[in-house]
């Protein structure tokens, strides 16, 4: 799909909202087939579990072409103040632990239950 786009000279739009945030055991799913969108839509698992919150992120390629300013972009919750506080917060958690976030035991977990889905699939499929 990657190559398609880049041949055509079309944007790669990703929807990680169900799937973005470790929970197909890599930050992204779309790190899982080495694929990087110039557009990524995030949510749910974006806000911690804590506070809802959305964004749509892309390369400094296609925003600078969108907006003189990325910050006009109004997201899913429009800047809502104590959002916005709550996620940047996480993203402070995020970043100071950042060395460590690989050995973080939701992604282990779904490395984990990918593997025996997968097996457990190819069993049914038989």
């Amino acid at each position: 799909m990657r190559a398609l786009c880049d041949e055509f000279g079309a944007l790669l739009v990703l929807d990680e909202v169900q799937t973005g945030m470790g929970r197909t055991g890599k930050m992204f799913c779309c790190e899982h087939d080495g694929v990087a969108p110039d557009i990524m839509c995030l949510a749910k698992a974006f806000g911690g579990g804590v506070m809802p919150a959305g964004a749509v992120v892309g390369t400094r390629a296609v925003f600078s072409r969108l907006f003189g300013n990325p910050f006009l972009h109004t997201t899913t919750f429009g800047g809502n103040p104590l959002a916005c506080a709550v996620r940047a917060a996480r993203a402070t958690a995020d970043c100071e632990c950042a060395a460590a976030f690989k050995r973080v035991f939701p992604l282990n977990r779904a490395r984990n239950m990918r593997a025996s889905l997968t097996v457990g699939a190819a069993r049914i499929a038989c």
